[in-house]
């Protein structure tokens, strides 16, 4: 293979991001216990015990029995304030899991249960082949909804599924500038013809693979060749994943 396939890449245990852990992209940050996800999040808002009692609407005997671990869960309306008061998502707050940060599109989106989302998101790359990091993009970029029937049809998961804009001209007619396309990172093995996401010298670009003079090809679907010109793929390339589906405004 003249050049690499990114591989997935686990975050914190059971979480399913393909992802590199980063804090300061992702808050991607896995405790165990309750209190010490309480203490993170007390000490990176800044908030004291007795005001955040008050912006949960509990006794401030409650807040040092969540500090100290006498309380071991934390569920109801109590932990939604709390995770809201010191800016933190409510679903890491109570079980661990999940980016740290609160994500405003998907947690105050009602999901229907026959629908999966699929998050909005820049891809964050380096030159060398090393894997991606994600960093969810919120407010005015909500998620991409797909029937689940939909998803299991086509072999899909949700959790490896990213949609991301498409920038410049190099894939017209076919992709226009800030289309939104999904990339499943569970396919990123080669295939003549189809469209990939792809790192290029750290770059994100959306190209057609091509398979000719025994050497694989990173194509533009524009036909002006001489500004779009196709890449030979070497170790500068790696395939971050497939492109299955696209959402566009064009007609």
């Amino acid at each position: 293979m003249s050049f690499a396939s990114i591989p997935p890449i686990v975050g914190a245990p059971n979480d399913h991001l393909q992802a590199v852990p980063n804090p300061d992209l992702l808050r991607l940050t896995y405790m165990s216990t309750l209190a010490e996800r309480m203490a993170l999040a007390m000490q990176r808002s800044g908030i004291t015990q007795a005001q955040l009692a008050r912006a949960a609407g509990v006794k401030p005997p409650s807040v040092n029995n969540w500090l100290s671990g006498a309380t071991k869960e934390l569920k109801g309306n109590s932990a939604v304030r709390a995770a809201q008061a010191m800016s933190v998502s409510s679903h890491w707050l109570t079980t661990g899991r999940g980016p740290m940060d609160h994500v405003e599109d998907l947690e105050s989106t009602e999901i229907p249960d026959d629908y999966e989302a699929v998050r909005r998101v820049e891809f964050k790359l380096s030159a060398g082949v090393s894997g991606f990091e994600v960093e969810y993009l919120n407010g005015d970029s909500p998620p991409l909804f797909f029937r689940k029937d939909w998803l299991k049809k086509r072999l899909f998961r949700a959790d490896a599924l990213f949609a991301v804009a498409v920038s410049g001209a190099s894939m017209e007619p076919g992709l226009y500038d800030a289309d939104i396309v999904v990339v499943n990172t569970a396919d990123n093995r080669e295939q003549d013809g189809e469209v990939f996401a792809v790192n290029f010298e750290g770059e994100l670009v959306i190209k057609r693979l091509i398979r000719d003079e025994g050497h694989w090809w990173l194509a533009s679907d524009n036909i002006d060749q001489r500004r779009y010109p196709r890449k030979r793929c070497d170790d500068r390339v790696a395939l971050v994943g497939r492109i299955v589906h696209k959402q566009s405004e064009r007609i």
